[in-house]
């Protein structure tokens, strides 16, 4: 989990301030992830996913995510 839980905040307000930065969000969805809050980093991937359709990092981290939430 490393620090992801200090980045929290910081990452929020990337995140928001810049949406069409894409890369933002996805590390928001991986420090959510880190600190336990799956759900809503599955949400925040597929909102972002919805704006870029196209992120492959967006996408792959989904899929990972959802493969150890339901395997």
């Amino acid at each position: 989990t490393g620090r992801a839980a200090e980045s929290l905040p910081y990452l929020l307000h990337l995140h928001n301030a810049y949406p069409d930065n894409p890369d933002y969000g996805n590390a928001l969805a991986l420090a959510l992830w880190h600190t336990g809050n799956a759900r809503q980093a599955e949400r925040t991937l597929r909102d972002l996913l919805k704006k870029h359709p196209g992120y492959a990092a967006a996408s792959d981290n989904l899929r990972r995510m959802r493969q150890k939430v339901h395997p």
